[in-house]
């Protein structure tokens, strides 16, 4: 192989070696491969004619001086940063940040690709909550339109069909083996099963009957034996007043449960009538 590429378990990390003239192979370090990346960027742009007038490049103190010399030669402004940024800046990690990493990767290969599909997992119905200390989600809309150009646009996929999301998907067996959805982000590909991140993809996949593919991902044990209360759980998580998009969730769910009946949509709905009896009868003062 002229190349070769290796992950880290959970693929957020890539080693790269590239064959040499006698055979051997050269590993390239991160930052040779930033300066490529960064030459390869500028390079697209200009053939596209997607490069901005006062371009800038931005890379942190500790990066090497040869993107330097690849601003310079492209005519970019480079600005330097302190490492860790985004950690700093948004004070709470990915939840925080990711619509703005997904459309800082997007942007910079746009001439690529001319439309960059979201899939988005709903945002308030109460309008857009913009703020630094806000999920991404809650203001994506507004975000992909401001960054969008004239020769790339952002399409967010419609916030009421996570649902159908996960019925598209449940038959591929990556998606069986490797999905990653829990918000506790835990080492190798198990997810927590306790979180709000697990069970909105646990719960309509149970619905579906489709569950059971998933025991590489998910303690399917500590799930059925505990279903009643964990969907007691999401039903109450979601009349929180912060959970919007919890809400939906359960709208979601219950909309499932209605048109596939099953054993566990019939709980699900016996659960959520059962709360939200009693929610009525002892309202809230």
């Amino acid at each position: 192989a002229d190349l070769m590429l290796a992950t880290d378990p959970d693929a957020d990390r890539v080693g790269i070696a590239m064959k040499c003239p006698d055979g051997s192979y050269e590993l390239v370090s991160g930052n040779e491969m930033g300066v490529l990346l960064l030459d390869y960027i500028c390079a697209g742009r200009i053939e596209k004619g997607t490069m901005p007038k006062n371009a800038v490049a931005v890379k942190s103190i500790v990066s090497t001086p040869l993107a330097d010399a690849v601003a310079a030669h492209y005519g970019l402004l480079l600005v330097m940063v302190n490492t860790n940024l985004d950690k700093d800046f948004y004070r709470g990690g990915y939840i925080y940040s990711a619509m703005y990493r997904f459309t800082s990767c997007s942007l910079a290969l746009e001439h690529l690709f001319s439309v960059y599909i979201s899939s988005s997992s709903g945002h308030s119905e109460h309008g857009m909550e913009v703020s630094l200390f806000s999920p991404t989600q809650h203001y994506e809309d507004l975000l992909c339109e401001c960054l969008q150009t004239e020769t790339f646009r952002y399409v967010t996929s419609d916030h009421e069909l996570r649902t159908d999301k996960i019925k598209a998907v449940a038959d591929e067996e990556h998606f069986q083996s490797f999905a990653e959805v829990c918000f506790n982000q835990l080492t190798g590909h198990k997810n927590c099963g306790k979180c709000y991140g697990c069970w909105k993809t646990m719960i309509p996949l149970d619905l579906i009957g489709k569950l059971d593919k998933f025991q590489k991902c998910f303690d399917l044990d500590e799930y059925y034996k505990n279903r009643r209360e964990i969907f007691a759980d999401l039903i109450r998580f979601s009349s929180l007043p912060a959970s919007s998009s919890a809400r939906e969730t359960v709208r979601q769910i219950l909309e499932l449960a209605k048109s596939e009946p099953s054993d566990a949509g019939c709980e699900f709905i016996e659960v959520y009538n059962s709360i939200t009896e009693k929610s009525t009868d002892n309202p809230r003062h």
